[in-house]
């Protein structure tokens, strides 16, 4: 499966200097002048070309350039990445191992991807995938749907196209990425844009130095705005994180005895900043008052909670938030699925 995403941000590499002949040179390169021929024109002729499958004469033709300038705009535009392509083996489901995850968790429903040959990310992307689908399938137009940041729905911001019309709800502050990643908030703005929906972000980070900290924050009018949407939600998508290094990324905010300490009381995981045990108890602790989100009583007032994750790491965790009531639906991948199943002392036929 081929799957492209464009970014509405391009900025050509060519310089101004010397144009000669309707060429524009530097000490080591030629290029096609295209002054004129803006941004917005230029992310519209990748769009019609790769989405659209028009082709470099009739582009050419449209935009009043030589099909040869055409050729060197598309080129540039996948080497500055507002064109990114890869190619995403098609992930079969197991519906059987689907069926038994349910049973053994107590919930309405769950999808299991199989594992993807390669790297862990390409897992990922198939769960995205199969994410997009079931909300393009559960979101009625109108609806308000929250989401929290987690690698599976960073893919799914980058792979989504189109979605049903709804608004966006951040559930919780802002996580701190580094390198080539989307952030908590551009997440949501790209979901939203895709559902052609107002965004409510949380300009904050998830946790705080000091509860009063938090407190202030959340009276902040945009913040405030948003949190009082998560009130109002139809579909709630969270991601379930283990409590161990790089398992959660409220874990990874933490110092190591800060960590440590969540521990001792008997953390297993956690959804959006909210803590659990082993039996599906909420810790109470200071932290939890330093976590600017949904809580757990919010979350469960939700009508559609979905789930996600993948990697068999996480399988206490996920089996600990379902009896905490957090999710009633799950999409994972199938080594977590089958952790959860020998966890529980359940089985599958294909298993």
């Amino acid at each position: 499966m081929l799957v492209l995403s464009l970014r509405a941000s391009f900025r050509p590499t060519t310089t101004t200097k010397d144009v000669e002949g309707g060429f524009m040179t530097d000490a080591s390169k030629t290029r096609p002048q295209r002054a004129s021929v803006g941004e917005d024109q230029i992310f519209e002729m990748v769009r019609r070309y790769f989405l659209e499958d028009e082709s470099k004469s009739d582009l050419a033709r449209h935009f009043g350039i030589s099909r040869f300038q055409v050729a060197r705009l598309l080129k540039e535009a996948r080497e500055t990445g507002l064109v990114m392509i890869s190619i995403r083996h098609p992930a079969q489901l197991s519906p059987e191992m689907g069926l038994d995850v349910a049973a053994a968790l107590g919930i309405e429903h769950a999808i299991v991807v199989d594992r993807i040959p390669g790297s862990d990310q390409s897992t990922i992307e198939a769960v995205a995938h199969r994410l997009a689908i079931v909300l393009d399938d559960e979101i009625k137009p109108g609806q308000t749907v929250g989401m929290t940041w987690s690698r599976v729905i960073e893919s799914m911001a980058r792979q989504i196209r189109q979605l049903p019309t709804c608004e966006v709800v951040q559930l919780a502050g802002a996580i701190h990425l580094t390198g080539n990643r989307l952030g908590s908030v551009e997440t949501i703005r790209i979901i939203a844009e895709a559902a052609n929906g107002t965004a409510y972000p949380i300009y904050a980070p998830l946790v705080l130095q000091e509860a009063e900290t938090a407190r202030a924050l959340a009276r902040q009018p945009d913040i405030a705005r948003s949190l009082a949407r998560i009130e109002e939600l139809d579909i709630a998508v969270v991601s379930v994180g283990a409590w161990r290094p790089s398992g959660s990324a409220l874990y990874n905010m933490l110092t190591a005895s800060e960590a440590e300490e969540i521990a001792d009381k008997g953390a297993c995981g956690e959804i959006s900043g909210r803590l659990f045990d082993q039996h599906g108890q909420a810790i109470e602790s200071e932290l939890d008052r330093r976590v600017l989100g949904i809580s757990v009583d919010q979350l469960r007032r939700v009508p559609r909670v979905i789930g996600t994750g993948a990697g068999a790491y996480r399988a206490q965790a996920t089996i600990a938030a379902a009896k905490a009531g957090l999710f009633n639906t799950l999409i994972v991948d199938r080594s977590l699925a089958q952790a959860i199943l020998d966890l529980t002392g359940s089985f599958t036929a294909n298993a």
